[in-house]
């Protein structure tokens, strides 16, 4: 934050492009289904949109940085009046506010970043992508544009999140995998975030089977949720998980860190946890229902394939012998 730039050259510049480009490659475009991450937030978000694209960058913008680019870019965000410091663990208060003073006191403060404020995004039709890449089993990922983190709405979701896919009692566990036999694996998760969420469903197909099979299975579980909702003992059971999960990330002072941090950053307000666990207690069954027909239509979201290449024709013989 402070002493970055002056240290800052053009061959350290494209030393670095080449570790992020590579950094990429490794976890996205050389990994099995990794570029699907890429491609969900591609389908899922207009251009312009902050969530538009993976957080790493793409190559063609990253190889395109200027020092310059760098060095305007630094200046705009690093800044400690855009920093949030977490101290986190067994410390003496006195010698860690001179610790912070003497490491941060001066670096000066910069002009406050500008506000983003993106609109809200949603989906009038369901949207089909497929794409083909060098993987074993079709996959397919369904997403939902959901509410943004930390409102009761984001808290349901988590829930029925939970209740549809977790562990191998869940319905979707017990018929994709144990029932039909299509898939081989099946989780669902609402990805919370500042300026919007998103619910998403991915499963892998099992051998013999298309992912198109697997999207079938999966609707129809979630039209029989839509038409019967859920029981008291099904909130229970995913409340309770919930709570031991989160009660677990907190065993470690960098969870600890990382929590008070979140809070931090998305409320100001770094003791917001009673304020955060209330929003899963709130949560009934009835109003569950009402959020689930909401949020999760069939015909307002995105189902994304990603199958393996076709296999390439053989070559034809060479020569033309007798």
């Amino acid at each position: 934050m402070g002493w970055l730039l002056p240290a800052m050259t053009q061959e350290k510049l494209d030393n670095q492009k080449q570790v992020v480009r590579n950094e990429r490659r490794q976890r996205y475009e050389n990994r099995p289904y990794g570029n699907a991450w890429v491609y969900l937030l591609q389908n899922m978000y207009p251009d312009g949109h902050p969530y538009q694209h993976a957080t790493i960058g793409r190559h063609e913008d990253i190889d395109a940085a200027t020092l310059q680019d760098v060095q305007d870019f630094f200046r705009k965000w690093y800044l400690p009046n855009n920093a949030s410091l977490v101290v986190c663990g067994d410390y003496d208060r006195d010698s860690t506010v001179k610790a912070v003073a003497d490491y941060f006191g001066e670096i000066p403060a910069g002009p406050e970043p500008e506000a983003v404020e993106p609109d809200a995004v949603s989906l009038a039709e369901q949207k089909v992508a497929r794409y083909q890449e060098d993987v074993p089993f079709p996959k397919v990922w369904i997403a939902w544009h959901t509410p943004r983190a930390l409102t009761k709405e984001d808290a349901g979701m988590d829930l029925i999140s939970s209740i549809l896919a977790d562990g191998k009692d869940s319905p979707f566990y017990q018929e994709l995998v144990f029932n039909l036999q299509v898939s081989q694996d099946v989780e669902a998760y609402q990805s919370s975030s500042r300026y919007g969420s998103m619910f998403v469903i991915e499963s892998t197909a099992a051998a013999g089977h298309t992912g198109d099979e697997v999207v079938a299975a999966i609707d129809s579980i979630l039209s029989r949720y839509r038409a019967s909702g859920f029981t008291g003992e099904e909130l229970s059971i995913a409340r309770t998980g919930y709570m031991v999960q989160f009660y677990d990330s907190l065993a470690s002072i960098q969870g600890k860190a990382n929590l008070l941090n979140h809070y931090n950053y998305l409320t100001g307000d770094p003791g917001y946890i009673g304020e955060d666990l209330s929003r899963y207690y709130a949560v009934k069954t009835g109003w569950l229902k009402r959020l689930y027909k909401k949020w999760l239509p069939l015909d307002r979201r995105l189902v994304m394939h990603i199958d393996p290449k076709a296999p390439a024709a053989p070559a034809a013989p060479a020569g033309g012998g007798k």
